[in-house]
């Protein structure tokens, strides 16, 4: 349901999330499944709580290849909730093992996180830095999701350094279905964002398009981050 209507499904989803972290103990099978169905309807606290125990378990059963897609994800939510140190932390093991694995795409991933963080800690050459590593991963094969994702800390850089056209600009790409970095759910996420940039630049009207169009989108019961 997560994922095949993350907007529309939110609520329902939430409320299964909730039931499930209500339980004394979520098996790590359970919870790498509940944490991404998290990260889709934008409740990140919840997420890092399932993929936290998903990874202690995987780990512990040595069955790391699952690691690098789910510490990418665990990375990147806990980066949202401001717990860096974390975030920074399974960003880097996802990074090491993708690396050991091969999967270009993952250690991709781990880089908008690193990018996010640097640029939520006002190193905003580090952010551009590592985003544009992640979309030489990604741009080529079409992974619009990690393209996607590297937008985030661009946007939060330039927001920090008064490039507020640069700003628009990278958080506008995920609204636009032509551009690789488009994903019709994140760019929700990137809404407020896309709203303060407009307001320093000559873009107040598009940028109110935009607002209305996620609220139609999302409809009156948003998930939580969009709400």
């Amino acid at each position: 349901h997560a994922y095949a209507d993350p907007l529309g499904h939110a609520a329902g989803v939430l409320a299964r999330l909730e039931r499930a972290a209500a339980e004394k103990q979520v098996d790590a099978d359970a919870a790498r499944f509940f944490g991404p169905a998290a990260l889709v309807v934008g409740a990140f606290d919840l997420g890092t709580d399932f993929l936290a125990a998903a990874v202690d378990g995987l780990r512990t059963a040595g069955r790391l290849g699952h690691l690098p897609r789910l510490l990418s994800l665990y990375s990147g939510m806990a980066a949202r909730i401001g717990d860096w140190d974390v975030a920074l932390t399974a960003a880097h093991e996802a990074r090491r093992l993708a690396d050991e694995f091969a999967e270009p795409q993952w250690a991709a991933a781990a880089d908008t996180v690193s990018s996010l963080v640097a640029a939520m800690r006002g190193d905003s050459q580090k952010a551009e830095l590592m985003a544009a590593q992640a979309e030489m991963v990604a741009e080529p094969v079409g992974a619009n999701i990690t393209m996607a994702f590297a937008q985030f800390g661009k946007v939060l850089a330039a927001l920090a350094t008064d490039r507020h056209g640069d700003a628009y600009a990278s958080a506008d790409r995920l609204f636009e279905p032509t551009d690789s970095a488009y994903h019709p759910v994140i760019s929700s996420w990137l809404i407020g964002d896309l709203a303060e940039a407009a307001r320093h630049i000559d873009r107040l009207d598009a940028a109110r398009a935009r607002v209305a169009q996620v609220e139609t989108h999302v409809g009156d019961r948003p998930g939580t981050w969009i709400a």
